[in-house]
């Protein structure tokens, strides 16, 4: 039985030691249900605005609404976090209307055994596909990095760099639909005051940007994002990528769903 256990927890170990996964430890009284983050998503010179409500429905769910106050149609992404890969398993996109409507965009969802994810679009008429996925934790920069915000707050050592994946929609009309983009290492610079906030300064970049990094302000008491500066785009109407942080409040899921039939 000895012999045996060790052999699971050398395994274990190499497991990890191929992750960053180890880097992290869930600390569930640092997320609070019924939390809304709102931000303001731009290029870093300020232009192509769009906001960014990012809702704690539950401490492993996460909902994010992106849109344009007054327009008819809007984005609703709800995640699912798996804490012992800190990252974001599974995902569905919604297209949200002033009608009330809402139309199922596209969704993921994470494959561990295979260590790759499913991803289907049936807005798009596309056949399901899968992507292979060989680093944790992994997030999708499309998403705005949400899950690795709410990662960054269970980081054992907040100043020790860590690797992340990146994976992405192609915005191809043909081929693939969803890609494995590669790595980006997160480097924690220095302490800084950044939007009336004590802040750590963090560098990201990598393959998975397309060596067009930039930078990443982390409240140092609450852990959650209060700025996010980096050159590459992750969306094609954007030339950049700026998401600022305008306010924190609580809402509970009654005040949410009210919060998002407001904005039309």
């Amino acid at each position: 039985m000895q012999h045996h256990f060790a052999l699971a927890v050398l395994s274990c170990a190499l497991f990890f030691a191929k992750t960053d996964a180890a880097l992290f430890r869930y600390q569930p009284e640092k997320i609070a249900a019924g939390t809304v983050y709102h931000y303001l998503k731009t290029n870093i010179d300020g232009t192509v605005e769009e906001h960014v409500s990012l809702y704690v429905a539950a401490q492993d769910s996460l909902v994010a609404f992106k849109f344009h106050p007054g327009a008819e149609r809007a984005g609703l992404v709800s995640a699912k976090m798996d804490w012992s890969i800190f990252s974001a398993t599974r995902l569905a996109s919604w297209q949200v209307y002033y009608t009330g409507e809402r139309k199922l965009f596209a969704t993921l969802e994470y494959l561990p055994e295979e260590k790759s994810v499913a991803v289907e679009i049936p807005a798009m008429g596309k056949p399901s596909g899968k992507t292979a996925i060989p680093h944790a934790p992994f997030h999708i920069y499309n998403f705005d990095f949400s899950s690795l915000n709410f990662a960054f707050r269970h980081l054992l050592a907040p100043e020790k760099s860590f690797t992340i994946g990146i994976a992405d929609p192609t915005f191809a009309e043909n081929g693939p639909v969803f890609a494995y983009k590669g790595e980006a290492e997160v480097k924690f610079l220095e302490e800084e005051k950044r939007e009336s906030a004590q802040c750590r300064k963090y560098s990201i970049n990598g393959a998975g940007l397309q060596n067009r990094g930039g930078f990443i302000w982390v409240d140092k008491k609450a852990g959650h994002i209060v700025d996010m500066e980096i050159a590459q785009p992750n969306n094609p109407e954007w030339q950049s990528f700026k998401l600022r942080l305008q306010s924190v409040g609580h809402m509970n899921p009654a005040a949410w769903e009210a919060f998002i039939e407001d904005q039309f």
